[in-house]
């Protein structure tokens, strides 16, 4: 609000909450039981860019974790629109750190 108006930080992508499988948080050591799958991507947004998938499982931001949707709004909230983040994301069965830079939405 310091600008007159509310920044929101648009990744492209659109998404879902998803329970992820024991076996797989065992296996990766992750904090969450949960995630942010990604279901469809902007082919122009930063998502592409940063070669963000469909079915890639979001589970953290800047090594914060995140459990789902709500989780993943407040720790974009928390970073300023055209700041670089790295997200912690589950590839299957792999954990990858991928950066990108969130930009305003429209």
């Amino acid at each position: 609000m310091t600008q007159g108006r509310v920044r929101r930080a648009y990744l492209g992508v659109t998404v879902r909450d998803r329970t992820l499988d024991l076996r797989l948080v065992r296996a990766l050591d992750l904090q969450v039981t949960r995630a942010v799958e990604i279901m469809t991507r902007d082919d122009q947004g930063p998502a592409a860019t940063a070669d963000l998938r469909s079915g890639d499982l979001i589970v953290a931001v800047n090594d914060v974790a995140v459990d789902g949707i709500d989780a993943l709004h407040l720790q974009l909230s928390r970073c300023p629109v055209g700041t670089a983040i790295t997200l912690q994301v589950i590839r299957r069965m792999q954990s990858l750190k991928i950066a990108l830079t969130p930009r305003e939405t429209d």
